[in-house]
């Protein structure tokens, strides 16, 4: 996370175009609300989408969270072992569809696109989904 708001920071200076507007969305609402913490003076705005950050106290909502932290560590078992291919196959199928198998249904093209950018995983699972600035 750390590297992630770092990279997003040092982005916005090199943009050179004074405080923007910052939009964060799913992992990526995350990223833009450290951001927000740490850099406030880099921001005219911030916009989080779904960012969850707030843990849940329905039992739907525990549900839902031990099914994902239970996915989570499937992520986690492949980045241990090294395989960065099965990480990112388990983060697309499990983290952003929720259907096994839906990876494969991708394009050659978009397949590769995310295993290009597979190192941004990280230890702790899936890695920011879209952290996009506007002025």
């Amino acid at each position: 996370m750390a590297q992630h708001v770092e990279d997003v920071a040092a982005f916005i200076r090199t943009l050179q175009v004074g405080k923007v507007h910052l939009v964060g969305n799913s992992s990526g609402g995350i990223v833009a609300a450290h951001v927000a913490l740490k850099y406030p003076d880099l921001l005219r705005s911030v916009v989080l989408g779904e960012p969850a950050l707030i843990p849940p106290v329905s039992p739907e909502g525990k549900a839902a969270l031990a099914a994902e932290q239970k996915d989570r560590h499937e992520v986690q078992v492949a980045l241990s072992a090294g395989d960065l291919r099965q990480a990112t196959i388990l983060t697309y199928d499990l983290g952003v569809t929720g259907e096994r198998g839906a990876f494969e249904k991708l394009s050659a093209e978009q397949q590769q696109r995310r295993l290009d950018n597979a190192k941004t995983l990280g230890i702790g699972g899936a890695g920011p989904a879209f952290a996009m600035m506007v002025k």
